[in-house]
Formats: C-alpha cells, structure tokens, sequence
C-alpha cells in the first residue's frame, strides 16, 4: 500500500490587490511552503518504500526483522539484539575448541551447518553431468548438494567449477531443471521460521564439520514431527556415506508436544559431513533442528528393536523330536548392533498360540533355550515362535511360527550342557578349552561315538560359524580351540556342542553360553619417539594404548618374542633363532604420547598389527628365521659360517658374499641366504624397544669402533656389541645386508615385503649424506613395501647433536647397504648404522657379512 499523500491546492492569486498592498505576497510565501511541504513527504514516502522492501508493509518489514533477532538470540532488546551475532560466535568458538564438539543446525544465523543460500539454476540438461547456475562462486569442489525444482529432487557431487556460471558434477542428472522455482543449495527442504520443512525425496548436506578424534560413537538429534515418513542420517567417512542408526527414540518430559526426538548413533572420528534424507511417507516432516553431539546423550528413551528373527530349531515340519527339544532362534539382527540380551520361546499346541503349553520367559543369555521342567508328550503335532530382546530392552516381534512332531517313544542321547568357559566369562584367552557334560542317555542306554563343537560369533549364525569341528570322534566331552581362529579386542563369542551315540545317533545341541575374549592375546610392548635431535632422542616405552609402560628386566624376559630368541646349531653353524611377531607403526591415537610416531610389537596377530616382513618367504608366513651368532666368516668350499673363534670374512664384493651364504645350501640343506634389510630391522625393533633408546654404544657397548683392525668374531672387544647372543651386531666390520639399494636418482630400492626378493623402487630419495646423522626415519609406503617398517633415514643433519638415533649414515646413488660400522668409526656406528655407498663391485677389509636362514 501507499502512505496518505493528499494534494495541497495554493490559494488562487486572481484577485485584484487586496489593501494593505503586502496581502497577496503573503499568499505567495504561503504557496511555496506548501511545495516544500509536498517535496519533504514524497521523499518520506521513498524512504519507507525502500525500507520495507518486498515486504507488504513496513510493520511487516519489522516483524521479519524481530523474528529473524528471535532466530538469533530470543528477546529483541538493545542489548540481546546489538550482542547475539558476537554471542554465537562466541558459544561456536567455545564448541569448537573447549571439546565439547557440537554442531547445530537451527536453520539461522550462525547456528546452520548450511554455508550457502540456494542459487538459482539457469540450466540443467537430464544425462548430461554440468550445471549452469546464476552464480558458481557458491560451490566447493569435492562437496555435496541438492538440486531441486517443484517437482524432483537429486544429490549431486560437485568435481569442478568450469566457469562464473557452470559447476561439473560426479554423476549425470536423472531429470532435467531450469527456469523458474530451479535451484541449487546443501538442502531441497523448505526452510522458513527457524524451522524446515521436509517432504518424501528432500534432502540436506552439512558443510563440513568435526565431532571429535577420541574413538567414541557420536550422536545426531534431529527433533521432527512424528509423521509416517523416515528420516535417515549418514556420515562422510573416507569419502564413503554410512548409515547411522537410529537408536533412540524420545518424547514427552523436555521434548514438546507433537514432536519427538531421535538420536542416531556410529563411531566417527576426525573431518566427516552430515547427509539427511527423507523416505516414504506423505506430505511434509517438520524438522525443528539437527544437532550433532561429540558423544552419545545417555538420555536412552525408546530403543529401537531387533528385526523379526526365524526358529533354527527346531526346523519347520520336524519329525520325532524328544520331549525337551533345545529351541533356538537364528537372523538375531539389531539396526543398532545391540548384541543380545534375553529370548522368550513358546510351545503350543495351535498355530494361532491361542493354547500355549511352555513359556520360557525372559531368558537372559544366548538364541537357544531347552525346558527342564514339562515333558512333552509322544506323538503330538506342536508349534513353537521365539522372540529376541537385545541389551537395551527392545524386544523384537515374534518369529514366525514353526511346526514339529514327538517320537512315538522317548529313547535318545540327552542334550549336553557346556560347562566350561563358564557362561559370561570374560577375558578368555585365544585357545579356551570347551568341555560339556558327560554323555548320557534318556531311558536307555548307548556309548558315545563323537561330538560336534560349534563356535559363532555373536553377530554371525551357526551357518557362518567361526569353527565348526564337525563329527570329531577324538573329542568327546572337551576340546582346545584351536589357535589363530579366535578375534581379541573383547570379542563375543556363543558356542554349543551335541553328542552322537553309536545306536542312538544325535542330540539336540546344548543350550548356547557366552565368553568374551581378552583385550588383546598377545604381549603388546611399543616405544615411541617422543622428541627428535639431542643426538639420540627422547623415547618412551608404551603400552597398546599409547599410554607409559613401565617395564624391567624380567619383563623381557618374559615376553615371548624375547624369550624366544635363542642359540641353535643348524649345519654345525651357530645360529640364534628369532622368533615370528607381529608389528604396527604409527602415530599413537590417545593417552600420553597422542600424535607421537610408534613402533609396537606383539607375539600375536592383534588387530592393526600385521607379521614383521622378515618372516615372509615367497608370500608364506614363517614361524621363525635364523640369523648368524657372530659376523660371517670363511669356511672349507667357499661357504659364508658363523662359528666362533675366527676372523671375519672380508676383502669380497657383495655378489661374492651373497654367492659365499648361498654355498651353504647343498646336500639337503635349503634356507641360508646373506641377512637381509628386513632380518637386520626385525632385531633393531626388538632392541631398540628393549633398550629404550637407540644409543647401543652406550647403553650396550661401544664394541670394536676405536682400533686399527678387526679382531675375532667373538673377542673382545667386538663381543661387547651384543643383543641377546647376536655378537658383534655393530662395530669390528661392517655387515653386507641384501634387499637395499639405491637407484641413480638416490631413491631407496626395497624387497617386496611378502619375501619374493622382488624389489619395489621407493618415493623416498635418500639423504645425500656422508657420514651425517638421521633426525626422521621415513614412513613411505606403496604397493608392497613399507618404509616405516625399516629404519631408512629421511631427513639428515650434518651434526651428531641434532641426530635423534645416535648413529651416522651415507648415501650415494647406484649403491647397496652395510650396516653397523667397522673398527674405526668411533661414535657414528652403532645399531642403526647405516650405508648405502659403495657399489656391489666395492671390496674392502672392514667389509663383511652375515649369515642367515629362513
């Protein structure tokens, strides 16, 4: 509407002068106030126009001003209106860093997780992949949109910005958009009020956002109105969507009438994004908010159920079942991987379950169950239905119904029961022994002919079982399972066996029981590098957490990777064999030492940790290698030894030396080889954690480093520069090590890690050094090899002091590797003394080698 804007009509001036003579004057001032009058109120008029916009009036101009101050703050006082904006950033800034890791999407202001409006869409071609829009500048390569008109709605990946106006995009467009009413924006949902509106097929993209890098599950809330319709949220993980869950479902108290709260749960660390869809359903869903929490809310409220499983026992249309049959339940299946917490079975005589005869009730524990009490009765039709409750106390519907008849007499093998691991018995090792009851037999009598011990895991059926011994008539009534099969990490498992008769045949299986397996089975000892330079570095001994780990002596001792390094004699060679482990390096992820890199060993396969390279051969694991007692020496027929009581063997090049450790496998001795790089890091692992520190010189020896020659391989002073019986493992002569080289632009040449001795040119160029000390190790990795499982230098300094592993190293291009130093090199050799030279043609008197087996 317009403002009142009346003419004001001068006075006519056609009358003769009027006496006194200044009367008509005054008529002329008083018509030229009136112009100015009309002047100053259409300017007014102008003002108020372009204030209130496009709005229909200026009061609704303010109302959209007061609600959009509600939207941000609440009251729309002074102050509350002058601070809000300050006030959000303050709070998202507090969110952000405090830890308290939340994201709010309120739809206004500062509190949405959406960082563009929606731009209008000029043209959209359906199949073709790009997207004319008003304005580009909008869009990040590498996110995620909607694109949307009146009618359809599509996701879209953004890959490139071609132009001012024109996006690429992943995928080619199902429909066709443009014109009037198309856009694209993070969301189709209709966003007004502080609140949205979201119909069947809309969607909503977060811009990016970080809930957190502590391993724990993370929430979302979405208060919604409760319609028909299912609103499902995923995460952006590695660039892949996954689906969270819905987990609990809330109204009533704090949650306002006519809405409902639902938390969606999964684990997420680190950069992720949010992506909101709705399915199904008829008109609209309101969404008041989407909050994204750092942890899950424990507020619990309605949890959601596990899906309808099936009877697996027993199976539908049985024949001559007992009078207690074992009932079990099978497809146990929790949305939110809620592992199992009771079952409730019925047996009735109809199918409708109008005449139940047995209820078992709630029965804590696994899928099965058998009555102990009622007996069933010969030659009667039964059906039966089970149903699952999971942990939080959801109980799924009722399986369908199966049918069964009774033998016409009773005579059978009774089920067994498990008695040990006990039922809920945690911290189980990798090979628990099951054991059952003693076989038995109902009103009669029989000898037991085998068993069959099933094993599943708590998310898996019998029908994928994690061992499964079939008919074992060795058996009986107990068995040790068998190594490598079992998962740590608080795995839980459920088993059950049966017994056969030889007459009878079989029994029902036993009632399933539960054990939960240890944290981890192996020995877990790690070091990590807590700061570089000071000539050796500051090192700290951890646990598989990440945490301190106070150790001693006896601790190694007692470790069963160290306590198996022991001396063997294999073709009269003195040897010491190094048994298989398993290793894992990186960067710890919690407690003390978060984001130092970490070197960690276990006698056992643990999750994340994979079997040291130096015990692959031609793809196979190995269960152990054997590396030489002393440094190589000369023996009859041109054969590299390891005995005591002699010189070193030198003066040779390396494809002599290799050639020499080769000589040994003739007459059926197979396996000996020169050591190689991964043999030679196996050991510096296994020290350096032991030692604490990777200055040997002076936590071990300094061995033969300040002389004028070699001694014996096993005199003193070389026999100082020993590791749990390897003697001389640094000084004396330097040590030939196969399986490294450098290429003619310096990059590291590495066997591949599987033991086919096929090498793999590396990323990594090594230092161009002479007699410089390593501060970094590299961690390159590729197809096949792992830098960060050797200790190859990446960066150098030419000062000792600023070194972090005390030893010193040399680099030139074409060459292969020594390791430890000869007589001479004072403080630069040492355990992790390195170079990569001289060329393989290269002979000398402090060059030796080392004998090894697999």
């Amino acid at each position: 509407m317009s403002l009142p804007n009346q003419n004001i009509t001068p006075i006519p001036n056609n009358e003769p002068d009027a006496v006194p003579s200044l009367w008509n004057t005054r008529y002329q001032e008083i018509d030229e106030n009136f112009a100015a009058l009309d002047e100053r109120q259409v300017s007014v008029e102008d003002e108020l126009n372009a204030a209130k916009g496009d709005a229909p009036t200026f009061a609704d101009k303010m109302n959209q001003v007061a609600q959009a101050v509600a939207d941000l703050g609440g009251d729309i006082g002074d102050l509350q209106g002058m601070t809000a904006p300050m006030l959000a950033r303050a709070v998202r800034l507090d969110w952000d860093y405090s830890g308290n890791n939340i994201s709010l999407e309120m739809w206004a202001g500062e509190y949405t997780l959406t960082d563009t409006q929606p731009i209008a869409v000029t043209s959209a071609v359906a199949g073709d992949d790009s997207i004319d829009v008003t304005d580009s500048s909008f869009f990040t390569p590498g996110q995620n949109y909607v694109i949307y008109n009146a009618t359809h709605a599509e996701q879209v990946h953004v890959n490139a910005v071609l132009n001012g106006t024109r996006i690429r995009i992943s995928d080619p467009l199902a429909n066709a958009y443009g014109g009037a009413g198309a856009f694209l924006a993070r969301t189709s949902f209709a966003v007004a009020n502080g609140t949205a509106q979201a119909k069947p097929g809309a969607a909503y993209f977060s811009k990016p956002i970080n809930l957190g890098f502590d391993g724990v599950k993370r929430a979302v809330v979405i208060r919604r109105t409760p319609t028909a319709s299912v609103v499902n949220v995923d995460f952006l993980i590695d660039g892949d969507w996954v689906s969270a869950p819905l987990a609990w479902t809330r109204e009533g108290g704090k949650v306002p009438a006519g809405y409902i709260d639902c938390e969606y749960e999964l684990l997420v660390n680190g950069d992720t994004a949010l992506r909101v869809t709705v399915v199904g359903g008829a008109g609209n869903t309101e969404i008041q908010h989407i909050i994204g929490l750092g942890s899950t809310t424990g507020l619990r409220g309605t949890h959601t159920p596990p899906l309808k499983p099936a009877m697996s026992n027993p199976v539908d249309g049985a024949e001559n079942l007992t009078d207690r049959p074992t009932l079990g339940l099978t497809g146990y299946v929790s949305p939110t991987d809620t592992p199992v917490g009771a079952v409730q079975f019925q047996v009735s005589a109809t199918a409708d379950f109008a005449e139940v005869i047995i209820d078992s009730g709630t029965q804590v524990g696994g899928l099965s169950w058998q009555e102990i009490g009622l007996r069933l009765q010969t030659s009667h039709d039964y059906f039966a239905r089970g149903r699952a409750r999971d942990a939080e106390g959801a109980w799924s519907p009722w399986s369908g119904p199966v049918s069964f008849s009774t033998a016409a007499s009773f005579v059978y093998v009774q089920a067994p029961s498990n008695v040990g691991p006990a039922n809920n018995l945690t911290n189980v090792a990798d090979t628990p022994t099951l054991s059952s009851s003693a076989f038995a037999v109902y009103a009669g009598a029989d000898t037991q002919a085998a068993a069959q011990w099933q094993i599943r895991e708590a998310s898996a059926s019998y029908d994928a079982a994690t061992y499964d011994s079939g008919e074992d008539a060795t058996h009986l009534t107990s068995l040790a399972v068998p190594a490598g099969l079992l998962k740590s990490s608080n795995t839980q498992y459920f088993w059950r066996v049966r017994h056969k008769g030889a007459t009878i045949g079989w029994s029902e299986w036993s009632v399933e029981t539960k054990f939960t397996t240890k944290k981890i089975f192996g020995t877990v000892i790690g070091i990590a590098l807590v700061s570089t330079g000071a000539t050796s570095g500051s090192w700290a001994r951890i646990d598989e957490d990440g945490n301190a780990k106070a150790t001693d002596a006896a601790f190694f001792n007692a470790h069963p990777t160290y306590a198996g390094i022991v001396d063997q004699t294999l073709d009269s060679q003195a040897m010491v064999k190094v048994p298989a482990f398993y290793i894992k390096t990186g960067i710890v992820a919690s407690g003390a030492y978060v984001g130092k890199k970490a070197i960690w060993v276990s006698d056992k396969k643990e999750t994340g940790f994979e079997i040291h390279p130096a015990f692959k051969n031609a793809g196979a694991d190995l269960a152990q290698y054997w590396v030489g007692k002393y440094q190589g020496s000369n023996a009859s027929g041109n054969k590299l030894a390891s005995v005591a009581a002699v010189a070193p063997l030198v003066s040779i090049d390396f494809p002599t030396m290799q050639a020499r450790a080769n000589a040994r496998n003739t007459g059926g001795v197979t396996g000996f080889s020169l050591w190689s790089i991964y043999q030679l890091s196996a050991i510096q692992m296994l020290a350096l954690i032991e030692l604490g520190n990777p200055d040997a010189q002076t936590l071990v020896g300094q061995g033969n480093s300040n002389s004028s020659g070699a001694t014996n391989v096993d005199a003193s002073p070389t026999s100082q520069a020993s590791w749990r019986g390897i003697i001389g493992l640094w000084s004396n002569v330097w040590q030939m090590v196969d399986g490294l080289q450098t290429d003619a632009s310096l990059k590291y040449k590495i066997w591949d890690k599987q033991g086919n001795k096929t090498y793999i040119t590396t990323n990594q160029v090594a230092p161009s050094a002479s007699a410089s000390y390593p501060v970094t190790m590299s961690v390159d990795a590729g197809a096949n090899y792992d830098l960060s499982q050797v200790f190859l230098p990446a960066t150098i300094d030419a000062s000792a002091s600023n070194g972090t592993y005390a030893d010193a190293f040399w680099s030139a291009a074409n060459c292969v590797a020594y390791h430890g130093g000869g007589w001479g090199n004072g403080a630069s050799g040492g355990l992790v003394c390195l170079a990569v030279s001289n060329p393989a043609s290269y002979v000398g008197t402090t060059i030796g080698g080392r004998l090894a087996k697999v």
